[in-house]
């Protein structure tokens, strides 16, 4: 975590301005040559919080944000004659399914033309999860609370012409009780869509498999394990 987290710094500071991300790469190698110490190992950068200490915003719909900037100037005059900031479109989202937000969308109090990504809830209900900000070509996602955080570039996904083909044979142990499970998904995209959230900037094909190991001659880990992990990227 204290490695991702140095490398997010310099992601953020650089890769926009260094397209073969070279500064990003030669942090890289910087990481790899370092042996972090027990003293380096505390504070904020190995904590689970860690991702949070990146700026946070929230979201509103253009007729909040006008009502926002209205009575943020203490006279008509101050507002008439205030220097206007020219916005324009500058970058193109990376990936499909991308629609140009309208003035009833909720968008982050950020200056600029927004794109947004949508997916279904729990409800059934289509809410916004990412953000993409054509003018500053930046991208935010959705925490938890309401609030939006700057984010990576999302995958442009390809279509492959290969078939994947696969099998499982898990062995059990002496006494024929069986601690290890293999869980496979050969067509992730479907399982996606089947449960309402499509998985729209992965390649295709594209397949998980995962194998979990019984612990303390028990099979109740791998099963805990095998039953959750999807819940990873298809909550």
């Amino acid at each position: 975590r204290k490695d991702g987290c140095e490398l997010r710094r310099e992601a953020f500071l650089s890769a926009q301005h260094d397209p073969t991300l070279s500064r990003l790469l030669a942090k890289l190698s910087e990481l790899e040559g370092i042996t972090w110490k027990a003293d380096d190992l505390r504070g904020d950068d190995v904590e689970e919080t860690a991702e949070r200490l990146l700026p946070e915003f929230t979201t509103a719909t253009q007729h909040e944000k006008f009502k926002e900037q209205e009575q943020s100037h203490q006279t008509l005059k101050d507002w008439i004659y205030e220097k206007k900031e020219d916005v324009s479109e500058e970058y193109t989202p990376s990936g499909p399914s991308w629609s140009k937000a309208n003035q009833v969308t909720a968008t982050p109090r950020i200056p600029g033309i927004w794109y947004v990504h949508q997916r279904q809830n729990e409800d059934g209900k289509h809410v916004s999860w990412i953000f993409f900000n054509a003018t500053s070509g930046k991208y935010y996602r959705a925490l938890s609370g309401g609030t939006w955080i700057q984010t990576g570039t999302p995958h442009n996904p390809v279509t492959h012409p290969i078939k994947i083909s696969h099998a499982s044979c898990c062995v059990p142990a002496a006494s024929g009780r069986k601690d290890d499970l293999a869980v496979a998904l050969p067509e992730l995209g479907r399982t996606g869509s089947a449960l309402k959230q499509p998985l729209q900037f992965l390649d295709k094909p594209a397949a998980l498999y995962f194998l979990s190991d019984g612990l303390r001659g028990s099979s109740l880990a791998s099963e805990f394990c095998a039953k959750r992990f999807h819940t990873h990227f298809l909550p």
